[in-house]
């Protein structure tokens, strides 16, 4: 198959200057640029609901061996508290 693409002169230099990098004549660096972008996996879409989704994030954090059983203190998050400890440090 045969693309043109019109480039703009700067687009078309630095292009030129990666394929001399590369070794490569201009052209045959465009066509593995494409190659490989071609080749790359398309995500698939999900068939999975948000809840699902949320469902899985929850049973996936479950499986870490520290967990936190008891919920923190509202005194030990409060914004006074974290100022007052990042003050006396």
């Amino acid at each position: 198959m045969i693309i043109q693409i019109r480039l703009t002169p700067d687009v078309e230099s630095g292009l030129a200057t990666l394929a001399r990098m590369k070794g490569l004549p201009l052209d045959e660096y465009i066509r593995r640029l494409f190659e490989s972008l071609a080749i790359q996996k398309v995500p698939e879409p999900s068939d999975t609901t948000p809840t699902q989704r949320a469902k899985k994030i929850r049973h996936w954090a479950e499986q870490f061996p520290y967990r936190r059983w008891t919920s923190l203190r509202d005194d030990a998050i409060s914004r006074e508290s974290i100022y007052d400890r990042a003050g006396n440090e």
